[in-house]
């Protein structure tokens, strides 16, 4: 990839170049690519997040796990790790657990919008529709990106089900 000829010892540029491999389906070439970022900057946040993303892709769950649980260590106030957690949670039918990783993530960074969407995923499977409608709303304040635009007309729809509902 060019980047990496550009910029061989960028990590970030090595990680940005891992996220492109990443989103074409080719995962071990983006490990590839995080795992190179690593050597020049062990303790990227950013490398380790992307790589946990890739481990968990990939079905390396305790993988992900350890490395989620290391950019927390390295950075406790970092929202994406707790994302990440509360995903791989969600994911795996561990109510609990992901409702708590995505509140701390948004202790780290009340404006995390995807937070609010996985909690207003949870709670609507939770059966507590006031809860998630909060969220849901809180989403669609924060989310305003074009690339999100499916996103939130779904969840605009959910939101106004849920409405209707509360009301009746």
């Amino acid at each position: 990839m060019q980047i990496n000829k550009s910029f061989p010892d960028e990590a970030d540029a090595l990680v940005s170049a891992g996220l492109v491999d990443f989103h074409q389906g080719r995962v071990e070439a983006a490990v590839e690519c995080y795992e190179k970022a690593l050597a020049i900057s062990p303790d990227s946040t950013f490398a380790l997040n992307s790589l946990g993303d890739a481990r968990f892709s990939a079905g390396d769950i305790t993988g992900a796990l350890e490395i989620f649980r290391s950019v927390i260590d390295l950075d406790p106030d970092d929202p994406q790790a707790h994302y990440n957690l509360a995903e791989m949670f969600y994911d795996n039918d561990e109510i609990d657990e992901a409702e708590q990783a995505c509140l701390e993530a948004l202790k780290c960074d009340p404006d995390f919008a995807y937070a609010h969407l996985t909690l207003g995923n949870l709670y609507l499977d939770m059966d507590d529709g006031r809860k998630a409608l909060h969220h849901f709303q809180e989403f669609l304040l924060r989310e305003n990106s074009p690339a999100a635009e499916d996103i939130r007309a779904e969840v605009a729809a959910v939101v106004d089900g849920l409405k209707s509902e509360l009301d009746s």
